[in-house]
């Protein structure tokens, strides 16, 4: 079955103190291991970018909650394509907190309309943004990935265009 990865952005409706986050991510992980699905969350102050990679039907009926979910605002989908496999752990969803800058920077690059205009033709924009996004992990949160061989996490391989 082919891995179907969706990667949006949103921003808290309102403050959410770390308990009750805590109790969501652990609420969202028990989620996603039982529907198949595994990505990475990223957080920056009230702005998120979440990856979800699993079988379709699962991400999208995820996706469908979180968008009508009142917790979230201004939720825009920057990709949803099925892919070759997955770029973070199969049901896990790994997180981090990152810099406002670097989140704000790497959701543009994502944002369909800029990447289009910054990509030259006939480059394949799976791979562009799957190097994208594990570039953006291996600088700014590293621990998502795991280490090659500790059995906790696959570390990708990087495509031609890197």
């Amino acid at each position: 079955m082919k891995t179907y990865r969706l990667i949006y952005a949103s921003t808290a409706a309102r403050p959410l103190g770390p308990a009750e986050f805590e109790r969501l991510l652990m609420q969202a992980r028990i989620y996603n291991f039982s529907e198949g699905i595994g990505g990475l969350l990223l957080r920056a102050g009230g702005q998120f970018l979440e990856v979800l990679e699993g079988p379709e039907p699962a991400v999208a009926a995820l996706y469908a909650r979180i968008a009508a979910d009142p917790r979230h605002v201004a939720v825009h989908t920057l990709e949803a394509a099925a892919v070759r496999g997955p770029l973070f752990r199969a049901a896990s969803l790994g997180f981090a907190e990152v810099e406002p800058a670097a989140l704000g920077r790497l959701t543009a690059y994502l944002d369909p309309a800029h990447r289009r205009a910054l990509l030259p033709q006939g480059y394949d924009e799976q791979e562009i943004i799957a190097d994208l996004l594990l570039e953006f992990v291996e600088l700014h949160c590293p621990h998502v990935l795991g280490q090659p061989g500790d059995g906790a996490a696959t570390y990708p391989q990087r495509s031609q265009y890197v």
